[in-house]
């Protein structure tokens, strides 16, 4: 029995979600999973996937994406509530002891204390990259460049996992030893299409209406997300066609967040009055988390995801396994997801007419939408996105890490 401890950036997210989806096909009489996360969203889900769940404090090691000002303040704050890297590797050293780990998995490359733990054991550690990495991307770390960065994720792991050629691309330009490429998977059998679509519902949309829902499933709380983007979109693609109303899946914003974790609540204020502006007749709605991503898959008859520096795209996966096509920008993680013309449509990064006209295409042809959704849902299938795939590559490698004679540096 191999024990392992998923270290969590976050009870919820998609980081998370991944992993979640993942533990109930990891077969029980060969692995024990058990999960640290820090506190803040809802612990049910875990408690019942994992064999025991602590909440501890985890800091994020990047370089938060603020002004300096509010950057400083977050890591006073931080530790005036005893939020320090000590106190978490201390943490996880115990439960490391107490529950008789055998490998950590880190779900995440925003913290480094799992990894730091488990060399203070000599136990293998896996590092799960589901963030695009680096000087020319999204999430920077306090490094001196990206080859430095490299060599920190390489060091402190057996293994670096990259969820995507996109997210991989600056270890392979690097030379890192220990880098491989694993694309989450999903559960086929949770997107059969025909089943509830009760998402429809919720907005009012008759059975039999011929109005096509168009949607973007991202938290306002991701504010890389370019939400504005699909707003603006949307609004150029509404005044040529009344049958189209649009949706956004994931609010979520703090609502009475404060200095220096206001940031987040002021992207999404701004969100929603850009909305309210474009959109006086309400023919887009946001909506809060809902927690069914089958059920808002098969509500929806094209999925958008404008963001052009997506690490992955496991949103766009979702949709293909549900049989939605997909509409997204040609660059990023999503543009390896997406197989242009085929299974969805790729456009020019931050072109809102290009966006517009790839949502009106789909919405007059119904001929299409099916083509690129039955091609999607054959791809997630037989194209290395299935939850049996995603497992069977994760158990060769821990099967690996834990049979290997191994030393951190």
């Amino acid at each position: 029995m191999i024990k392992i401890l998923y270290v969590l950036n976050a009870l919820g997210g998609g980081a998370s979600g991944g992993i979640y989806e993942m533990i109930p096909h990891l077969p029980s009489d060969r692995y024990q999973a058990y999960a640290v996360a820090p506190a803040g969203g809802d612990e049910s889900r875990a408690r019942k996937l994992f064999t025991d769940v602590r909440i501890i404090p985890l800091p994020w090691w990047n370089i938060p994406d603020v002004d300096v000002v509010r950057r400083a303040a977050m890591r006073i704050s931080e530790r005036r509530h005893g939020i320090t890297p000590e106190r978490s590797i201390a943490a996880i050293k115990a439960v490391i002891r107490e529950w008789g780990i055998d490998l950590v998995h880190t779900g995440t490359a925003l913290n480094n204390t799992g990894a730091l733990a488990a060399r203070a054991f000599n136990i293998p550690h896996i590092w799960h990259i589901k963030e695009s990495v680096g000087k020319a991307n999204r999430v920077h770390f306090p490094v001196r460049d990206d080859a430095a960065m490299v060599k920190t994720f390489s060091d402190l792991s057996h293994t670096v996992i990259a969820m995507s050629d996109y997210i991989a691309e600056v270890f392979q330009a690097h030379d890192c030893p220990n880098i491989t490429v694993i694309p989450d998977g999903v559960n086929l059998a949770l997107y059969q299409k025909g089943e509830s679509r009760d998402l429809r519902a919720r907005l009012g949309i008759p059975h039999e209406s011929d109005t096509v829902l168009i949607g973007m499933v991202a938290g306002l709380n991701s504010t890389w997300k370019q939400h504005d983007l699909f707003i603006e979109s949307a609004a150029l693609a509404a005044q040529s066609d009344p049958r189209l109303k649009f949706v956004i899946v994931g609010g979520g914003a703090p609502k009475h967040a404060r200095f220096p974790y206001d940031s987040v609540k002021r992207y999404a204020d701004s969100i929603i009055v850009l909305a309210k502006a474009r959109f006086p007749d309400a023919r887009l709605t946001i909506l809060d988390f809902v927690p069914n991503p089958p059920d808002i898959m098969r509500s929806l008859d094209i999925l958008v995801h404008p963001c052009d520096n997506e690490p992955f795209g496991r949103i766009a996966i979702e949709a293909m396994a549900a049989g939605t096509p997909v509409i997204g920008a040609n660059a990023g993680g999503i543009a390896e997801t997406i197989t242009d013309d085929h299974t969805g449509l790729l456009v020019p990064p931050r072109d809102a007419r290009a966006f517009a006209d790839a949502m009106l295409r789909l919405a007059n042809d119904p001929v299409l939408r099916f083509r690129l959704g039955a091609n999607g849902r054959t791809r997630v299938k037989n194209g290395g996105y299935s939850i049996e795939n995603h497992v069977r590559q994760l158990e060769l490698l821990y099967q690996t890490a834990t049979n290997s004679i191994w030393n951190m540096p």
